[in-house]
């Protein structure tokens, strides 16, 4: 799908109404990261921009920031040609920050989350993020801005779209993230704490 189709059909979509159509966002969404990133990278990147959006002060309020919230008008003068894509990054790291500040076991090197499944993994799937043109990135938060907005945003239906990507059994860090994902489903909005495999 070119970027003008991306932004036509995100200018003209329905608006989403539950958790089945919250689960097609997802898809949606990993189809945009699609051409830069593959499998379980796409899966892996969308959900964790959801959970990042999602985690923000005006949805869930799991951290403080409001950075898509507010990232247009501060981050469009620091970085005029690439503040779609820095919004999203520092969306990232703001949720991987609140992560490791909660995690009884965070820091340890063996412990895997959603934001942290390995240094080598990790590097990649920032990498791809880097890659995607501007106007792909609008495109990206304007669906994130637009499941967070929803009445009751379902961290459950997503994270079951989520897990239902997985498909290679085999390779650990679709192991790792199909479990994240189990656990997600279960992460109760009001009272956030990260899953984290220790092993």
């Amino acid at each position: 799908m070119a970027s003008n189709d991306v932004e036509t059909y995100l200018s003209h979509r329905p608006t989403l109404i539950d958790g089945s159509e919250q689960a097609s966002a997802f898809t949606l969404l990993t189809e945009q990261l699609e051409p830069l990133c593959s499998g379980i990278t796409a899966s892996v990147v969308g959900f964790r921009l959801i959970v990042a959006r999602l985690g923000e002060a005006d949805v869930f309020r799991w951290w403080p920031s409001r950075i898509h919230e507010i990232g247009d008008l501060s981050l469009s003068p620091l970085f005029p040609k690439t503040w779609p894509r820095q919004r999203l990054l520092l969306s990232l790291e703001a949720a991987r920050s609140a992560e490791t500040e909660v995690l009884p076991n965070g820091n340890t090197p063996k412990a895997r989350t959603l934001f942290r499944l390995g240094p080598a993994f990790d590097a990649h799937a920032e990498r791809c993020l880097r890659m995607l043109d501007v106007d792909r990135c609008m495109a990206l938060g304007r669906q994130l801005t637009s499941i967070a907005h929803e009445p009751g945003p379902d961290i459950r239906a997503l994270a079951t779209a989520a897990r239902t990507s997985v498909v290679d059994e085999n390779d650990p860090i679709a192991v790792f993230f199909a479990e994240l994902c189990d656990s997600y489903g279960d992460v109760d909005p009001r009272h956030w704490m990260p899953p984290y495999i220790d092993r």
